[in-house]
């Protein structure tokens, strides 16, 4: 599902992103988890497949509004920045660092 992009998982990309960039990433991350738990439910109970997409584009667009509502960070960069953690797994840890202790885990 297309909703739900988010950051888990070489050296080089931990140059390729200050730690300001990945405190920005991990608010986006935060964002869109919430904005998902909220919408995945209402989605999973539609009552066809062209109702779900059609919440599920509503959540999208809600997702999307909400990261481009993020200073220091744009739509691109959290894709970028997704994608190149589930690859990674020194950038996946800097983000799961942050995380932890932007949510206390």
């Amino acid at each position: 599902m297309l909703l739900i992009a988010l950051a888990v998982g070489t050296a080089a990309a931990q140059t390729a992103y200050s730690q300001a960039k990945l405190e920005r990433f991990a608010d986006a991350v935060v964002a869109v988890q919430t904005i998902a738990q909220k919408w995945l439910p209402r989605i999973g109970a539609a009552e066809s497949d062209a109702a779900a997409k059609q919440l599920n584009d509503q959540a999208a667009a809600e997702i999307t509004a909400a990261v481009e509502a993020l200073p220091g960070i744009t739509v691109a960069e959290y894709l970028e920045i997704n994608d190149r953690s589930a690859s990674d797994v020194i950038l996946a840890k800097r983000i799961n660092d942050i995380l932890r202790r932007k949510i206390g885990n």
